[in-house]
């Protein structure tokens, strides 16, 4: 699951192989990953799971934002095999959802000033009369 994305962090492939991909992860995303891992093989269905993570790169100064599409692989009796995951850095993702985070939020302020102006007028009426109807 991790070689593709570390391929992008300057990790090699053969740094990586064979070692537990829960050194790679902060704390907090290790459990994340354990209990998606629980959660899945309990499931017994392969239905595909976005899994963000945050891995953490080789020389840990800073962590590289992961979004994974992970499968559950059961063998032929219904036990739980292992993932089939492709993931990709989402770093530029994480930022751009950020934003657009904070843009709605000033959004909604914004609509809730222009209910203010435009139902609460200085001189107690609102700037429009209710339509009535005949």
């Amino acid at each position: 699951m991790f070689c593709e994305s570390y391929r992008h962090a300057g990790v090699l492939t053969k740094q990586i192989v064979g070692k537990e991909i829960f050194k790679f992860l902060p704390i907090q995303d290790a459990n994340k990953f354990r209990d998606t891992i629980h959660v899945l093989s309990q499931h017994k269905t392969e239905t595909t799971s976005k899994l963000d993570l945050h891995w953490i790169y080789e020389d840990s100064t800073h962590p590289i934002w992961v979004r994974s599409f992970c499968i559950p692989m059961f063998d032929i009796s219904g036990k739980f095999q292992g993932l089939r995951c492709f993931s990709r850095d989402a770093t530029e993702y994480e930022a751009s959802e950020t934003k657009i985070e904070e843009l709605e939020k000033k959004l909604n302020e914004a609509y809730e000033q222009l209910h203010e102006v435009l139902h609460h007028q200085p001189n107690g009426k609102p700037l429009m009369e209710p339509i009535s109807n005949p």
